[in-house]
């Protein structure tokens, strides 16, 4: 999760409806945290009350509908947001709840103890991040590479402002890239387990494809894992939950097994 010194300085107190409503409103926001439950309770400083596991951020948008500021705490309502990746375009829709027939909005409940000067800025800034690249520090290792490439604004040369590293242990040598004329056999897969639809993605009947980039140790296992291409709506997770776990006879040059590195692609059809 981001610290405080990583947050934005906004530069207007949020201590009144209409100076809060102005920072949300209209705004593509994320829980900072991907929190899970939609029912959460934080301190004056905007750290969370309790404990609710994390969700992927594309399950973790939050669209502001109305505020109460109450003597002892602010409460905020909104709609729960997922964001879908369709080609180059993030689209960011309501996750819906209920029968088919009469589906209702998931709304999130956002409850903030009142501070002492009664400005609220600091809270709000570490609860909602306002943008993708806002939360590109909180995101797993497997995420840094795609989010870095697409999430941050580009500097000077058209590269990401600031790039953000991976932190995953890599073997000491560097994968063989596949191709026609290095004398490389391609590993063969030898196990596979059937990804899973994430719940959101069933309930609102989206299919997508996901690029997994990894790499096949000469064992024949997988390791290094990270998005290549997401599809969003949760799917991602699940698409490198069953691919951490196939199995492979290991690529072969001159002989011997060789670590290899391969994008496996992911199709997720609910049609």
């Amino acid at each position: 999760m981001a610290t405080l010194t990583q947050l934005p300085a906004r530069v207007r107190a949020q201590s009144t409806q209409d100076a809060i409503k102005a920072r949300l409103k209209n705004q593509p926001l994320y829980l900072r945290g991907f929190w899970r439950d939609s029912d959460l309770r934080f301190d004056s400083s905007g750290h969370l009350k309790g404990h609710s596991d994390p969700v992927s951020f594309t399950l973790s948008g939050f669209e502001f509908a109305s505020i109460a500021i109450k003597p002892n705490q602010l409460v905020l309502t909104g709609q729960r947001m997922v964001v879908e990746f369709r080609g180059n375009k993030v689209k960011r829709v309501p996750i819906l709840t209920g029968a088919p027939s009469s589906p209702e909005y998931l709304e999130i409940k956002v409850a903030i103890d009142a501070p002492p000067n009664g400005d609220y800025t600091q809270a709000l800034d570490a609860v909602f991040a306002n943008g993708l690249a806002e939360i590109v520090p909180s995101l797993p290792f497997y995420w840094k590479g795609y989010a870095a490439s697409n999430f941050l604004p580009a500097g000077p040369a058209g590269a990401p402002s600031a790039p953000m590293q991976a932190s995953v242990s890599r073997p000491a040598s560097k994968p063989l890239r596949i191709g026609p004329n290095n004398g490389i056999t391609p590993p063969k897969l030898v196990h596979a387990d059937e990804p899973k639809f994430s719940e959101v993605a069933r309930a609102l009947k989206y299919s997508g494809k996901v690029l997994i980039n990894l790499w096949v140790t000469p064992d024949g296992k997988v390791i290094h894992l990270s998005i290549a291409r997401p599809a969003g709506a949760g799917l991602d997770e699940q698409a490198l939950a069953a691919v951490s776990q196939y199995t492979f006879s290991p690529a072969m040059q001159n002989g011997k097994p060789v670590l290899v590195e391969l994008n496996i692609e992911v199709k997720f059809d609910i049609s």
